[in-house]
């Protein structure tokens, strides 16, 4: 019943498929970092496993990054505007990576796209947490499901973009869709 409560709701729908969304769109590239580095002629000596180890280590940077700036965005520009740019942030990173000229921009480009990232999604677990304040428990819980059913359909779906799209389409594919996600959540 509780579920069903809060499904109900407007706002809660919005975040749950959004976060559905985010995840979808953005973790389908994770397993694909090592065959990008290889057939972009980016890998090193480690076929692109060196590269790809350094890629998500500096997505996982771009979270330190947003917890050091979070105050001064919210505070400069609201959470409205930060989840926009977040989400162009997500976008410049995909299309880094698809692009890249070389392995380090690449690289560098997973950190902007981890930024992004924490931009986005640390605004719809706030928000997640104020839609049933009656039954916050609940909301947090389908909130992490919608996640992390997404987080698990991206590559499946990325898989699919690269066979159709190719590599590069594939991942502008991705940034287009997380604009367009972020610029209606916000």
């Amino acid at each position: 019943r509780r579920y069903g409560a809060i499904l109900r709701l407007p706002a809660a729908r919005v975040l749950y498929v959004s976060v559905f969304l985010e995840g979808a769109l953005l973790f389908g590239i994770f397993p694909f970092l090592v065959p990008l580095f290889a057939e972009r002629g980016l890998a090193g000596s480690t076929g692109g496993m060196a590269e790809a180890g350094l890629a998500v280590t500096f997505y996982a940077l771009g979270g330190f990054v947003f917890a050091g700036l979070a105050p001064l965005m919210l505070g400069r520009m609201g959470q409205v505007r930060m989840i926009m740019l977040g989400g162009v942030f997500c976008a410049l990173g995909l299309l880094g990576l698809a692009f890249a000229p070389a392995a380090w921009i690449g690289i560098g480009s997973c950190l902007v796209m981890g930024l992004g990232f924490y931009m986005v999604h640390s605004s719809i677990q706030t928000r997640v947490t104020e839609v049933a304040p009656g039954a916050r428990g609940t909301a947090v819980a389908l909130h992490a499901f919608s996640f992390f059913l997404g987080q698990s359909l991206g590559p499946v779906v990325m898989a699919g973009m690269r066979a159709a799209l190719g590599p590069q389409m594939a991942l502008a594919a991705s940034a287009i869709g997380l604009v367009a996600l972020a610029f209606w959540l916000a």
